[in-house]
């Protein structure tokens, strides 16, 4: 598979899974002219999109949502994120509520959604596999930890939203209260927490991994990069 991170972090999320001609789009969290803008940047445009899924409600992740379904794009989500959208209006027959830990057939693409834990905010990650290939794609963002153990990934995208060390020079600096690194830590996930969490995967069959949604206040991208890649020795791409 090809990931094309089309932007990641609190401005707006969206991430295209490509392989051959097989597109997948995953989060709609940007406006859709900024979304057809880096379509096109990428050699890319809507027609090439069939189907969307899309992790929670937030408009960080779901902006576009019921733009994509009034363009004919399939798009799966959580029942809290459907009536989140529905607000800003979509076409009902494009939109598809999904059930964690059930399966669900996007053209070449099979999906699984698992629960993660996102401030009490209903959120799922996704088992993604191209049926073709056979290639197994693994994505989690906005949870404080994963409890998800798949095997057979190859590709994975990981949230590592903060470090512990830039929370607490925020809070020293008087940038950050502590109610506000509470909420961060509820609702994120540390650089801490996503290297335990990889180093408790089986990787033998790991090609890339991809950091997402990197805070620019309370993260160092070289650092996350050079720990994650020194924990596990696969190759680090930061989105």
């Amino acid at each position: 598979m090809k990931i094309i991170p089309l932007s990641s972090g609190s401005s707006g999320n969206s991430y295209v899974i490509k392989k051959d001609d097989d597109v997948l789009l995953i989060e709609a969290g940007l406006a859709a002219n900024d979304l057809k803008e880096k379509l096109w940047d990428n050699d890319l445009n809507l027609k090439n999109i069939n189907n969307c899924i899309v992790s929670h409600l937030h408009l960080d992740h779901s902006k576009s949502a019921g733009f994509l379904t009034k363009r004919g794009v399939n798009v799966l989500m959580t029942q809290s994120a459907i009536e989140g959208v529905f607000k800003g209006g979509m076409r009902k027959d494009r939109v598809f509520y999904l059930e964690p830990n059930k399966t669900y057939r996007m053209d070449n693409f099979v999906v699984k959604p698992f629960d993660l834990s996102h401030d009490n905010i209903p959120t799922v990650g996704f088992l993604v596999m191209h049926k073709p290939s056979e290639e197994l794609l693994f994505y989690a963002s906005d949870t404080m930890y994963i409890a998800y153990k798949p095997q057979g990934v190859k590709y994975w995208l990981v949230e590592v939203n903060y470090q512990e060390k830039y929370l607490e020079e925020a809070i020293k600096e008087g940038r950050m209260t502590r109610e506000n690194m509470r909420r961060i830590k509820r609702s994120h996930m540390s650089l801490k927490t996503a290297v335990e969490f990889f180093k408790a995967q089986d990787l033998s069959k790991t090609e890339e991994i991809w950091v997402l949604h990197l805070s620019d206040r309370n993260s160092n991208a070289d650092e996350v990069k050079e720990e994650i890649q020194k924990v596990t020795g696969v190759e680090v791409y930061l989105a």
